[in-house]
């Protein structure tokens, strides 16, 4: 999964944590969803995240995230 670093310091603050947090439900939410070929949700997921700024990478390992 993704993580978000806070760069100056090199480790994650409260609100990084939380981001993380959220954005491993919201993955999981997404792999359920286009493990059952649910590919409307899988896909509205993905695409309301990119209007957000975050870019979801599929890969035979997962999926991750990072911001755009």
């Amino acid at each position: 999964m993704g993580l978000l670093v806070n760069e100056r310091q090199g480790k994650l603050d409260g609100a990084d944590m939380l981001v993380n947090q959220l954005m491993d439900i919201i993955i999981d939410i997404r792999q359920e969803a286009r493990k059952k070929k649910d590919w409307a949700t899988a896909d509205k997921i993905r695409d309301s995240l990119g209007a957000a700024g975050i870019v979801i990478e599929d890969s035979p390992q997962g999926a991750r995230w990072k911001k755009r």
